[in-house]
Formats: C-alpha cells, sequence, structure tokens
C-alpha cells in the first residue's frame, strides 16, 4: 500500500490554518508595535547638542520634540496593555478578525509619523495639530472593536471574560473623536491644551473597572470554572 503524498505548498489552505494559531498573530502584532516605538525616538538622534548646552536650554529648543514622543509613547504603551492583556483570552482569530488587527497596526505604524508632524514645522503645525489626534483616534477606533469583538464573540474567546458594551470598548475612541474635534476648530488654543494632558485621561479610562464589569466578570469565571 502506497502512503498519500502530501500536499503541494500551492494546495496548503493558509488562510484556514492562520485562523486558528492566535500565537503567530500576536507575536507579528508585538513585532510591528516594538518598531513603531522604537521609531519614536529616530527624530531625537539629530539633536545637536554643544559643549555648553544646558538642561535647560536643551529643552527649551527641543522640549516639543521630547514631549511628543513621551506622549506617543504613553499612548502605543496603554494601547499594546490593553490588546497584550485581552489577547490571553482569545483561542480562535478568523480572517476579519485579522484584517481588523491589521487596521489597528496601521494606525500603530502611523502615529510616529504624526509625532513628526506636530513638531517638524515652521511656525504652529496646525496641520499636524489636526492629524495627529485624528490618527490616534483611528488607532484607538480599531482596538475597540477588537475588544468589543474578543469580549462579545464566544467563537473567539476561551471564555470566562466578561462581556462589555460598544461604547465602553471604544471609550479611548470617544475621548480622541473629542480632540480631534476640537483641534480642527481650534488647535492652536483650547485643541494645544488637550494634547498636552491627553495621556491622563487616557491612563483614567484604561484604569476605569465599572462595577457591572465586575460583576459580570465574576460570573463569566464562575460559569466558566463549573463548566
Amino acid at each position: 500500500m502506497t502512503a498519500a503524498e502530501p500536499p503541494h505548498v500551492d494546495q496548503l489552505d493558509v488562510g484556514a490554518v492562520a485562523e486558528r494559531d492566535p500565537g503567530r498573530a500576536a507575536a507579528f502584532t508585538d513585532a510591528v508595535v516594538a518598531v513603531a516605538m522604537t521609531a519614536l525616538v529616530l527624530p531625537l538622534l539629530d539633536v545637536d547638542i554643544a559643549n555648553d548646552t544646558t538642561l535647560g536650554s536643551l529643552w527649551d529648543q527641543y522640549g516639543n520634540e521630547f514631549s511628543a514622543m513621551l506622549l506617543s509613547f504613553v499612548i502605543i504603551a496603554m494601547f499594546w496593555m490593553v490588546h497584550h492583556k485581552l489577547w490571553f483570552s482569545v483561542r480562535n482569530v478568523t480572517s476579519g478578525f485579522l484584517w481588523i488587527n491589521i487596521a489597528w497596526l496601521l494606525g500603530i505604524v502611523l502615529i510616529p509619523f504624526g509625532t513628526v508632524l506636530m513638531t517638524e514645522t515652521d511656525g504652529f503645525p496646525t496641520l499636524g495639530y489636526q492629524i495627529y489626534p485624528g490618527l490616534v483616534f483611528y488607532t484607538s477606533l480599531m482596538l475597540g472593536l477588537i475588544v468589543y469583538l474578543i469580549t462579545n464573540r464566544p467563537e473567539l474567546n476561551t471564555g470566562g471574560i466578561a462581556r462589555q458594551p460598544l461604547w465602553y470598548s471604544l471609550r479611548f475612541a470617544l475621548w480622541w473623536f473629542f480632540i480631534f474635534a476640537v483641534c480642527v476648530i481650534d488647535a492652536e488654543g483650547v485643541g494645544q491644551y488637550l494634547l498636552d494632558w491627553a495621556a491622563i485621561p487616557m491612563i483614567l479610562l484604561g484604569m476605569w473597572r465599572p462595577k457591572w464589569l465586575l460583576e459580570r466578570g465574576a460570573a463569566a469565571s464562575s460559569e466558566a470554572s463549573a463548566s
């Protein structure tokens, strides 16, 4: 009896394999996020430091660049932490879910570009202050959809996870849509002020765990343990 020959590589259903391997998607995502965070520091490599440069004069000259880099670093780090924490509950990924994840990564890799637009412009960078929150809004919107799908689609998650309403999953996106709208209207005034302090509300929103969410989580864990 002759053993069956393995299928040729062109005959393999690559899509079916990818839909059952969340580990590969997580590794790819982590690599892209790491590259984007590293890219944030590249504009600072051109900093010109003379022998008589002091910390005060360095900040006066490059303070905007440092501030923009730190803001973007915190934003990407928070996005990754939300994504990383929830991915432990993913047991299966579909093609549609993967495309949403890739759309989120598109926003991640564009954040360094928006960071540069806020700093490398003669005069006040009005366009940069409008594009940057727009990019972060898009990225947070895609992340919110990822969170919503993981927590509400049983075929994607391992169980024992609280279902989240859409508005709660999109809380970062709602905050950044507000900033984006204000910057379109008044980037040099209120918009600039909001961007300077944008990370603080993000941290608070990330820490916000309503009572009903904690109760749902406890109930889901108990149900998963019982089954």
